[in-house]
């Protein structure tokens, strides 16, 4: 399933981990009595459901183009043309959904892009495989800092604060991915997402940010994409914050590529979280004859920390 955002507020930076924990607290508020099960299932490696990260999308002229993370490869030693080609493609952050899957379907390297870069379209950190109207990625989004006044009603002291969010265009938005392994918990998210948009994403909800509405797709990446590929081509990229297992390490081998990134902070009950090390969306690893890679973790006493892959089987290029 795929779900669209359209940001009706502020937004924040919206990786699979802050929408675990949103999914996670209004769950907790509509069906108390099962939120310790989802969380059992989900340390026991039986995850009921697995999410993506969100991702931009846009509107053009009525149909949506989807953007995934640039995926991680060590695959552009091989290009000897112009440098200023390899600088424009290190700023690209996002590729078109049909790019995407090209690479990952083994239909496409990084090498030939490059040395046929001038039948692509890069407009800032995207890049595309069709032209289109510069202005709609252009205006895409924007992050603002704004200020905000707070009053004492005891003694009518004013202080001013300033927060930062994401200002989308109207009628563009993020999209993440949402695979069910239980169907009974299909309605029960359509339930927590109904209350969320009005809830909205974020630590900064209570004054208004992180509200949207939103669009539902039945469709299914990880389950399309995974099934085409044999145990032969068992590499995965991951589309999610990934936090590996002791096992999981020990499939990482030369053709893996990633980013790490570190997260530390304060729970919503006022704790300290224990520091997550995780691997960025877009990374690559070499898989096993497992479905599931990844953990759910004790970030402080009473949260915890998601850090599932949501993983497309990918054919490495040599």
């Amino acid at each position: 399933m795929i779900v669209y955002i359209y940001p009706i507020s502020l937004f924040p930076d919206l990786h699979s981990d802050k929408i675990f924990g949103a999914i996670l607290s209004t769950l907790n508020d509509l069906f108390p009595s099962i939120t310790d099960t989802v969380i059992k299932r989900f340390k026991q490696n039986n995850p009921p459901f697995l999410i993506s990260s969100a991702f931009p999308f846009i509107n053009i002229n009525n149909k949506k183009i989807r953007f995934y993370p640039k995926i991680l490869l060590n695959d552009e030693s091989d290009f000897n043309g112009d440098l200023e080609i390899i600088k424009n493609f290190d700023d690209v952050k996002f590729l078109q959904e049909e790019i995407f899957f090209d690479i990952i379907n083994g239909n496409l390297s990084f090498n030939q892009i490059l040395n046929n870069y001038g039948n692509y379209f890069q407009v800032d950190e995207f890049l595309l495989n069709q032209n289109i109207d510069i202005q709609e990625l252009k205006n895409f989004s924007k992050r603002m800092i704004v200020s905000q006044n707070s009053i004492n009603r005891l003694n009518n002291f004013f202080k001013v604060f300033y927060s930062e969010g994401i200002k989308y265009n109207d009628v563009h938005g993020l999209f993440f991915h949402i695979s069910f392994f239980d169907e009974g918990f299909i309605e029960i998210f359509k339930a927590v997402l109904r209350l969320l948009k009005d809830r909205g994403f974020g630590s900064k909800i209570s004054i208004g940010r992180g509200q949207f509405s939103y669009e539902l797709e039945n469709d299914d990446v990880y389950k399309n994409h995974n099934s085409k590929f044999s145990i032969n081509n068992n590499y995965f990229v991951t589309l999610s914050r990934f936090i590996p297992t002791s096992d999981d390490l020990k499939f990482i081998d030369l053709n893996s590529n990633y980013e790490l990134y570190f997260k530390r902070g304060i729970d919503r009950f006022g704790d300290f979280r224990k520091q997550a090390i995780f691997f960025s969306e877009g990374s690559t690893f070499l898989g096993n004859e497992n479905n599931f890679f990844g953990k759910l973790f004790d970030s402080s006493e009473n949260s915890v920390e998601y850090g599932f892959a949501f993983n497309l089987k990918i054919n490495v290029i040599k």
